[in-house]
């Protein structure tokens, strides 16, 4: 079970090696993620930071190391889509690369 925690109204989800979530859209592993709510709390806006089994592989990250860095770049990502919140009217999913690049 992933834990969570608020801040600044941002749910962020705490993953660890064990944790982590596979996402079959992108056959990648979600390490970070964030859940911003709009105002009226009906939607949301879910931003994630995925690493494929082969970034892990290539780039000789450990599993921890992957997630420390998800954190980091989702911190900024963020407060770059916090205003989405604002409008919308269903839920958004944006997901980056590990690099902090958006999948499409």
């Amino acid at each position: 079970m992933v834990v969570s925690r608020w801040v600044d109204n941002v749910c962020y989800y705490e993953y660890t090696p064990t944790t982590i979530a596979y996402d079959p859209d992108v056959d990648a592993f979600t390490v970070a993620r964030a859940d911003i709510p709009s105002h009226d709390r009906r939607h949301r806006v879910v931003v994630a930071i995925v690493v494929t089994e082969r970034e892990l592989i290539a780039d000789l990250m450990l599993l921890q190391a992957a997630i420390r860095r998800g954190r980091a770049i989702l911190g900024a990502l963020v407060q770059a889509h916090r205003a989405l919140a604002d409008d919308i009217t269903e839920d958004i999913s944006l997901r980056f690369d590990i690099r902090g690049q958006r999948l499409r």
